[in-house]
């Protein structure tokens, strides 16, 4: 979920082809993650000519974090 939460940050072309690449990812599992739905809250940290950094938090449907996540796509946006 964090995975698809993040590199969905990243557009995609006229064409709706979106070329992202995970090359790091880390997920910290904080408590577990019940009830009816859960929210992924996604951003970016920094984004250079080529590599993404982003975070994730995960909710559930208490507000209660139960997840953190970290990071890197690489995105080659100049043949997007």
């Amino acid at each position: 979920m964090a995975d698809v939460a993040m590199s969905n940050l990243v557009s995609a072309n006229e064409n709706g082809i979106q070329r992202v690449v995970t090359v790091d990812l880390h997920v910290s599992f904080l408590r577990p993650a019940t009830g009816t739905y859960l929210i992924a809250n996604a951003q970016f940290e920094k984004q250079g000519r080529t590599l993404i950094h982003t975070e994730c938090s995960i909710y559930n449907d208490k507000q209660e974090l139960v997840a953190k996540s970290k990071a890197i796509y690489f995105a080659n946006l100049a043949y997007s």
